[in-house]
């Protein structure tokens, strides 16, 4: 290799690839890229460049989102001789275009997933997809390019108020990457790259490895964003090296080795270390160097370096690399003493070659090096200290540039940006502790809002620069000069009213969240943001919520209901994923869902009367469809029902019925002397009924309907076997006690729903899972699959799956237990519904019992399945127009909106025990078996054949889903009080929007 390719940054990652071309060089959600596949890809996107007119010298601008896409996009633009100019995906646009514009970059590469990311502009796009190359050259392309040309453009905060563009070239990136061959590191087997690549620091990793055989993997964004995660991808990949700010190191580190065991190296900069993660480093990790760089991007990644020592007093940022000199100077240009402090200057091979296109800027901050002959020098506007033995220790900033989580912020720019809003008349930032963190703070002048500021600012600055609290003041606090006292900005102040008392969990979340901002104690409904939280106290809390309940959370969640009502519920419905993934395998499940031997019909078993009963026995009858099933026997037969109910006494269980069939508009008093009521409890043995009381019912009944079920979705498994699975045993073992009786089991359409099973879903097809049912859904697979033993056996079982049912057609009379109903009521408070395209394919409830009823009746249902769902399912969007037509005003929002609304409830609503059930519909958002893709190509005539073929002879039918169906539904539960009249929703919408201004 020639002295010229030896100083160029790619050539130093094509010798390795003719080194080790097999060799894994990049990984990225479990894919492998070797050096071989690398250096063809960049090659054909480096030809596709250079077709789009990209030479020496060419400004590129490269999507860079943590993939392997980007990596190859860095490279292909070093091949072609361009300078790579990275830019964040998460930019608003305006910033987005202004990089593009000030960098005069007039090609755009992205991958195809990502192109959205960008705005329109007048530039070029290239896309790095692998297909998109695929007919393109994979041979090196010669560019012409030379080691005094730049390599990259990379664009830090501004004082002017925007952001500057800082040139370095390849001889200076070279340096600075073969300098870690001088200091006794191991090179890097494996580097987990955590940094963004629009942040120079993140050539560390990059280049230090694939320049010498290592392995780079890179966190998805969502890996990225959960330290846990990020502890996850060491163990699995078994990281030797890792670079990231501090606070970040911290929260990986989170005093336990177990997953971090291969590291060898960890390096830390972009802000001060402080002394205590020194000591916790190196108590877990003795084996593993901890090294502290310095280096801001004018100065090509690090300056200087230091290996850290436990023993030591200060936490120092070492000795200069090779090549590089470091002077400290005082106001007039003259080196201080050793130990006093002095504004830092930095010269040598690695200070970059200036600010693009702000020649004046370049002359103010890159200078004369008086200390070598036509070199230039770096102020760095840093203040350090000369140590005993030669190390530099970092003591803070000259002017007000700030770091802020390793974000380097100046806050002129974050000011200038303030001052943009129309209302905003001037504005200061600084920067104040939070619990453990630092956190950005700004102060405005002017009649505005606070929200509303912060809005302004998020659509022109990146994230990290809007600051986490922001006060509104009639004017800035100035001194007798007339200056801004910066010493008499008030506190920002914590939000006042903390919303409604805590649950006990609530209150234990509580703790957590005030021990991670440092404040006493955070408000039920308290947004952490503006308790001055940041995405790193978030981490944290995610990483104490793992420690103390044992839930792994998701970040993104975190932020999407930042309080301790959210946090709360998500902690719930964690807890409850957790005990559903213990329910076992499917092969377990099958092995311990057995019906005992001795449950088969003797021979000389006599039959019952199925067909003309005159005793039946229903579980169930104080629930919805058992009510209805009630009044549908009673009018169907000359039989008495007999009516298992948990009570403390025989009139107490009638009452019960009575109640409940009033409640639904179908009591008659002709039905008082047929109605018998039995105390007993399908969670006990032999229906709670006892030995005597078995053997009776199965000397007199002639059939049974099995309707009862603990219907509870957050429930686990084991909470919900004993009334919904050991209860279909004994309802088996009873219908060969005395009589072999007829069963009717009532099943639901959620025996399909969560088996990984697709559609359709027809009657006589035996139900075998593809995956392993959870909770609710597994308890009625396995009632099913009993049911199925025991009619192999010779029970004369009918089963019935019914769907959704809702209203009665003649008086609306609905249970107001149903999910949906709870759901709607509790949104309807702030005036919200979700945005979920999903078709809605309820049956009302007179339709569902009284086809039960005639198909139970028949001699030839016995053995056969039968479902009963709507065959004209409609969009649920056409419900929300029934639900506005009948008076309710809302907005239909996206369903984490709802939810945010939504964890806002307390515990005395109906709804909040079914929260944590939320957080799960936002991960699938819409079960696919009710979209509208799957139902267009789904036969639902034939999921019901057997159905629709034992009503025809009687000409009934599913009635359809209408907007008069819907209004009798919900004035009648306007009649019972379960929702406000519309014109009551309608005038509390007002008064809350009143209070909100």
């Amino acid at each position: 290799m020639s002295d010229t390719d030896a100083r160029l940054l790619h050539r130093l990652v094509e010798q390795q690839a003719d080194r080790t071309p097999q060799a894994c060089a990049v990984t990225h959600l479990g894919a492998d890229l070797s050096y071989a596949e690398l250096d063809a890809w960049a090659n054909r996107l480096a030809d596709a460049l250079r077709e789009a007119g990209v030479g020496v010298e060419t400004k590129v601008a490269v999507i860079a989102e943590r993939c392997t896409e980007t990596v190859v996009a860095l490279l292909a633009v070093l091949k072609a001789g361009g300078v790579y100019v990275p830019i964040d995906p998460a930019n608003p646009p305006r910033r987005f275009h202004y990089l593009m514009t000030d960098s005069g970059a007039s090609v755009l590469v992205t991958p195809e997933s990502l192109r959205g990311a960008a705005p329109e502009g007048e530039w070029t796009t290239v896309l790095s997809d692998a297909e998109h190359l695929a007919d393109r050259p994979a041979d090196r392309p010669e560019s012409g390019v030379r080691p005094d040309n730049a390599a990259y453009v990379i664009y830090t905060s501004g004082s002017t108020g925007e952001p500057k563009g800082v040139t370095v070239a390849h001889h200076q990136i070279v340096h600075t990457t073969l300098a870690h061959n001088d200091f006794d590191r191991q090179p890097p087997a494996c580097f987990l790259m955590p940094i963004s690549f629009s942040f120079d620091a993140s050539a560390v990793g990059l280049y230090w490895t694939l320049a010498t055989g290592g392995q780079v993997v890179l966190p998805s964004p969502e890996e990225h964003r959960d330290p846990r995660k990020l502890r996850d991808l060491i163990a699995k990949h078994q990281v030797t090296h890792l670079d990231c700010t501090p606070s970040l190191y911290s929260l990986i580190h989170a005093d336990d080795a177990g997953p971090l065991g291969s590291l060898r190296c960890v390096i830390v900069g972009g802000e001060a270390c402080p002394k205590l993660l020194v000591d916790r480093h190196y108590a877990l990790l003795p084996d593993c160097q901890l090294v502290n760089n310095y280096g801001p991007t004018e100065l090509t990644v690090w300056a200087t370096t230091a290996l850290l020592d436990p023993a030591a007093d200060v936490v120092p940022i070492g000795t200069p690399i090779p090549g590089s000199g470091a002077h400290l100077l005082d106001s007039e240009g003259n080196p201080v003493a050793d130990g006093e402090i002095g504004e830092l200057f930095v010269g040598g091979v690695n200070v970059a070659r200036g600010y693009h296109n702000r020649p004046g800027l370049t002359g103010e901050r890159f200078l004369p090096d008086p200390w070598t002959s036509g070199g230039r020098m770096y102020r760095t506007g840093d203040r350090a200290r000369r140590l005993p033995d030669g190390q530099l220790e970092y003591c803070g900033r000259v002017d007000h540039q700030v770091k802020v989580r390793g974000y380097r912020i100046e806050l002129a720019e974050v000011e200038h940006a303030l001052t943009s809003h129309p209302g905003v008349t001037e504005a200061v930032a600084d920067v104040r502790q939070i619990g453990e963190s630092r956190n950005l703070v700004a102060w405005v002048a002017g009649e505005v809002d606070a929200d509303d500021v912060r809005a302004h600012l998020a659509e022109i600055v990146p994230a990290h620069m809007v600051p986490s609290s922001l006060v509104v003041l009639d004017v800035l606090p100035r001194n007798v000069a007339g200056k801004l006292d910066r010493a008499q900005l008030p506190e920002p102040a914590r939000p006042t009213g903390n919303g409604r008392e805590m649950t006990a969990l609530e209150t234990e979340v509580a703790e957590l969240v005030g021990e991670i901002l440092g404040v006493e104690r955070a408000g039920v409904l308290e947004p952490f943001f503006e308790l001055g939280a940041n995405s790193l106290h978030l981490a944290r809390l995610a990483l104490a919520l793992w420690s103390r309940f044992g839930v792994s959370i998701p970040m993104h969640q975190l932020f999407e209901v930042p309080h301790v009502a959210g946090v709360t519920r998500m902690v719930e419905a964690a807890k409850r994923s957790a005990a559903a993934e213990q329910t076992g395998t499917l092969e377990e499940i099958l092995a311990e869902t057995v019906l005992d031997e001795s449950i088969r019909p003797a021979a000389d078993l006599p039959d019952a009367s199925w067909t003309t009963p005159s005793h039946v026995l229903l579980t169930g009858a104080t629930g919805y469809l058992g009510a209805f099933l009630v009044k549908e026997l009673l009018d169907r037969t000359d039989a008495t029902v007999w009516c298992l109910v948990r009570a403390g006494s025989a009139g107490a269980a009638k009452d019960r019925v009575r109640d409940v069939m009033r409640q639904y508009l179908i009591w008659e008093d002709r039905y008082e002397d047929r109605i018998v009521a039995v105390v007993g409890d399908l969670a006990e043995p032999l229906l709670g009924v006892g030995e005597e009381g078995f053997a009776k019912l199965g000397e007199m009944i002639d059939s049974i309907y099995h309707v009862g079920a603990l219907v509870n979705f957050v429930y686990p498994y084991s909470a919900l076997k004993p009334a919904n699975v050991d209860s279909v045993v004994d309802v088996l073992r009873l219908a060969v006690t005395g009589r072999r009786k007829a069963v009717h089991y009532i099943s639901s359409i959620d025996t399909f729903l969560h088996t990984g099973l697709n559609r359709p879903y027809l009657e006589d097809e035996e139900l075998v899972p593809a995956e392993a049912p959870e909770a609710y859904s597994r308890s009625k697979w396995a009632g099913d699959h009993l049911v199925r033993i025991g009619r192999e056996r010779g029970i004369p079982v009918a089963l019935y799956r019914p769907g959704m049912m809702i209203s009665h057609t003649e008086t609306g009379a609905t249970q107001t237990s149903d999910y949906l109903l709870l759901q709607i009521k509790g949104l309807l408070e702030f005036g919200v519904v979700p945005s979920m395209d999903y078709l809605f394919d309820a049956i009302p409830i007179d339709y569902a019992a009284g086809a039960i009823a005639h198909i139970s009746l028949q001699d030839k249902s016995l053995g056969r399945n039968f479902h009963l769902w709507n065959q004209n399912p409609v969009p649920l969007v056409e419900v929300y127009g029934w639900v506005r037509s009948f008076g309710y005003d809302f907005e239909i929002v996206p369903l984490e909106t709802a939810v945010q609304h939504l964890v806002t409830l307390g515990p005395d609503n109906p709804l909040f025990p079914l929260l944590p059930l939320l957080f799960e519909e936002r991960s699938t958002s819409v079960l696919p078996a009710f979209t509208r893709e799957v139902l267009a190509v789904t036969d639902l005539h034939a999921e019901c054949a057997n159905t629709l073929d034992a009503l025809r002879d009687i000409g009934v039918e599913c009635p359809l889903m209408t907007a008069e169906l819907a209004h009798k539904c919900f004035s009648y539960m306007v009649d019972i009080g379960f929702l406000p009249t519309p014109e009551e929703q309608r005038a509390r919408l007002r008064d809350k929007a009143e209070v909100a201004r």
